[in-house]
């Protein structure tokens, strides 16, 4: 059963379009593929005191692209949901997960 924590959000918000005027006589081929919107959780409260976007665009377990009060956050993604508080001496198939991404780095 998903935690109410991974369900999907019911509002996925909205963003303001805006155009820009571009001349130029060269041609370009451009893809233009639509995806799901997504949010942002962070498992703490505070005040977001860092942020940055990957050149490419994507977000890779293990970066670190926020910080809330000055302690960084790390974007983590596991095949085992990772959907509850950890202590020290917790066991399941999330804390092995977690274990396992903490040897690679």
């Amino acid at each position: 059963m998903t935690p109410p924590s991974l369900s999907d959000s019911s509002d996925a918000g909205n963003l303001a379009l805006g155009s820009e005027e571009f001349d130029d006589v060269r041609s370009l081929n451009v893809d233009v593929t639509a995806s799901p919107a997504g949010g942002v959780a962070f498992p703490v409260s505070g005040r977001v005191t860092f942020a940055s976007c990957p050149a490419d665009g994507v977000v890779r377990s293990g970066s670190r692209e926020y910080g809330v009060d000055g302690t960084p956050l790390v974007s983590l993604h596991t095949d085992t949901p990772l959907y509850r508080d950890l202590a020290y001496g917790d066991k399941g198939d999330d804390v092995t997960a977690l274990l396992c991404f903490v040897k690679l780095l």
